[in-house]
């Protein structure tokens, strides 16, 4: 009998781990993509000043982000934030504008995509 409650407990603990996991990602992923659009919106009006001030808010917030993501996804996925993160960066650096708006679409992508690939779905499974 104590058997079955032990593995009754773990099996809820094991889904409600999973879950809130699944929250978080989705949680911190449309924080960082309001975030982005902040920065695209200051890119739009090509006020670079801001957009580089806003796009070094947004990597601070990414670097406390990155380290429970890490935990929770597969570092691949990291990997192609943080290559996104670094061309656009360098792309506003340099004051262009179409590739910084490449980069940055590429960039929202890659964040949406982790809690998309993470979400517990059918798709996902098989």
């Amino acid at each position: 009998m104590k058997s079955w409650v032990i593995v009754i407990i773990g099996i809820a603990l094991f889904l409600l781990l999973g879950c809130a996991g699944q929250n978080y990602l989705n949680t911190s992923s449309q924080t960082l993509v309001r975030q982005l659009d902040s920065v695209q919106s200051a890119l739009s009006r090509k006020n670079w000043d801001e957009t580089f001030r806003l796009m070094q808010s947004f990597q601070q917030d990414w670097a406390k982000t990155r380290k429970l993501w890490a935990v929770l996804t597969h570092h691949e996925e990291i990997d192609n934030v943080d290559q996104a993160l670094t061309k656009t960066r360098e792309a506003i650096l340099t004051q262009s504008y179409s590739d910084a708006r490449m980069e940055m679409e590429t960039l929202r992508h890659f964040i949406m995509h982790i809690a998309e690939r993470e979400r517990f779905s059918l798709v996902n499974i098989f």
